[in-house]
């Protein structure tokens, strides 16, 4: 058990997780994530050898950036257990089109499809739509990771378009899928 964990910010709370700030707390485990082929995999990422040091400056620069007005970024912590599984993010926050890029990812894969993603979603998705005022989210996914298509079209995203060979990944070109969520969309899958 985690007791530090417990004791953050709950800056937004469900049912078996809640949300808070990235801290300096997360550098080792999110470190040990980007140096795991599967995790890579997953979130379309390069594994590379990074020295822990050079990570860190990267994460330092990436706590520096969530102002709250352009980056929100949080940490998903099991109540449970106050272990740290994740992040999600709403990135290049537009205040004028109200609109955001979404993120999300669940580290190890003990963790992965027990619906926690789905209750972290769904958490900053109300916070996005009904505290922050937005109209639009936008979640991109590529060819090779099979989960979130199927995640994002569960929380009620709309398939917009396929970029073809977007990236090149695992020795070939793989295809990114974009999707959408208007303020009417994340209302009707909140009625389901």
């Amino acid at each position: 058990m985690n007791k530090a964990n417990l004791s953050r910010i709950r800056f937004l709370d469900g049912k078996r997780l809640f949300l808070t700030p990235l801290a300096e707390c997360d550098l080792e485990s999110t470190y040990r994530w980007f140096h795991d082929k599967e995790f890579v995999d997953l979130v379309g990422s390069y594994l590379q050898p990074v020295s822990l040091a050079k990570f860190k400056d990267g994460f330092d620069k990436l706590l520096m950036s969530c102002d709250g007005k352009t980056r929100v970024f949080l940490s998903i912590i099991l109540k449970s257990s106050g272990t740290y599984i994740g992040n999600i993010s709403l990135d290049g926050i537009d205040p004028y089109e109200r609109k955001a890029a979404f993120g999300l990812f669940i580290g190890d894969a003990i963790n992965r499809r027990k619906g926690f993603g789905s209750e972290a979603a769904r958490m900053l998705l109300r916070f996005a739509f009904e505290d922050m005022g937005l109209r639009r989210i936008e979640a991109t996914s590529h060819g090779l990771n099979k989960g979130t298509p199927s995640l994002n079209e569960k929380l009620g995203f709309v398939k917009e378009g396929i970029a073809r060979q977007q990236f090149f990944y695992g020795g070939r070109y793989v295809d990114s899928i974009k999707y959408g969520m208007l303020r009417q969309d994340y209302e009707r899958a909140r009625e389901r």
